[in-house]
Parts: structure tokens; sequence; C-alpha cells
């Protein structure tokens, strides 16, 4: 009889070795996966410039700025040009800002809609 009553007390104590009243536990699915993360964080944008066109990457930025002027001076209001939203990365350099000879500095500005802003680093071109 020793060795039955652990046995004996298992069963009981699991509910075992006879028919309950009581109703099955509800089995709750569970809450549906997240959506994806859309990795949202400004990143630094990488500017490339020829002798024609300045292009830079996409950063998940609202507004970009390309910001140019003449070596060994500083940047005016006037030397930038402003370009809104995120649907064009290039800027012409001959019709679109008009640089004249000499040798010029330029970077963009990426920024969101906090007034967070990075900069490309700056690149120099010459005519």
């Amino acid at each position: 009889m020793r060795k039955l009553f652990p046995l004996i007390f298992l069963l009981a104590s699991c509910g075992g070795g006879g028919s309950s009243s009581e109703p099955s536990p509800t089995v709750i699915a569970p809450p549906p996966s997240p959506p994806p993360v859309v990795d949202d964080t400004l990143k630094k944008p990488v500017l490339t410039v020829t002798q024609t066109l300045a292009s830079w990457t996409e950063s998940n930025a609202h507004t970009y700025r390309l910001v140019y002027h003449k070596e060994g001076y500083k940047p005016t209001p006037s030397g930038y040009s402003t370009i809104n939203g995120t649907e064009r990365f290039t800027e012409s350099l001959q019709t679109d800002i008009s640089l004249t000879s000499g040798t010029w500095v330029l970077f963009v500005e990426a920024y969101d809609e906090l007034g967070n802003s990075l900069f490309s680093d700056t690149v120099l071109v010459s005519y």
C-alpha cells in the first residue's frame, strides 16, 4: 500500500481518476503579429557630384537642401537649393543653380519633420 499512495495522490491532484463536470478551458488565440517596422530613422546622405549633376542617396528625410558656395567663402541665403519631398535626389549644376567658374563646395542637408538634420560630406567641384 505504501507504493500506491503517491500514485493515488498524483491522480487526485491532477484531476484524474474520475470525470469532472467542469467545462474544459477556453483556448485563447495569440494576438496578431504587429506590422513590420519601417526604419524611418534619418540617415546621413551620400553626395556624388559630376561636372553637371549633384545626386545623393535617399535618407528618410522630409526635405533635402543642396548647399553650395565658392571655396573660401561662406554660404549665403541664396547659396542653396531646397528640394521638398522625397521624389527627387538630383540637382543640375548647370541649369538649376548655374555655378560659374571657380571651385565650389557642395553638401546636402537632409532633415525630417521634427527639424532633425544630417549633412553629407562636402564635395569640391571646379569649373
